[in-house]
């Protein structure tokens, strides 16, 4: 009896010593959306000509950057919304390599405009990880109007190297 006592005391210690280390060690490594900011409106599009191509500044696009200590920034060029519009930002992880980053904003004006977003991306270690960008309408108390819907889906490897653009549209 002596001896399982002995073994208890030993083995219980150790078993929550290592559960509390491994749970530490993935809450770590959760990506995170540390910091999320706008231009607002640059040029009003819809006072444009119809037949009006758009420049290549001007197109839509992502562009992520690695930064130091695990960090990305991810920008988000041209996104043609409400003139205006109340921006937010959400994101969600699975707990691992699928970041879920939705942009909600309002759509109640008759005009709309280009938008840069930016969004600091941390937590992140070398590995690959898949985007999924929604957008979501909201009213100006911030509150979903309507399901996010996928509005881009890709992959990308998280190095500090890391310099890559994206088409939209």
């Amino acid at each position: 009896m002596k001896i399982i006592i002995n073994y208890l005391v030993v083995t219980i210690p150790l078993a929550t010593m290592l559960a509390c280390s491994n749970h530490s060690e993935v809450q770590s490594t959760i990506p995170s959306l540390t910091n999320s900011t706008n231009t607002g409106c640059k040029t009003i599009s819809s006072l444009v000509r119809s037949n009006y191509q758009p420049i290549e500044e001007e197109k839509e696009i992502l562009v992520l950057k690695s930064l130091d200590e695990g960090k990305m920034i991810l920008e988000h060029h041209n996104a043609t919304l409400a003139c205006d519009a109340l921006i937010k930002t959400i994101m969600n992880t699975d707990g691992s390599n699928t970041i879920i980053l939705v942009e909600q904003s309002t759509e109640d004006t008759n005009c709309t405009c280009k938008y840069d977003m930016q969004y600091t991306i941390s937590n992140l270690v070398p590995n690959k990880y898949h985007i999924i960008l929604k957008k979501q309408e909201i009213n100006r108390n911030g509150n979903p109007t309507s399901d996010a819907t996928i509005y881009k889906d890709f992959y990308f490897k998280y190095s500090t190297t890391l310099s890559s653009i994206i088409n939209l549209k």
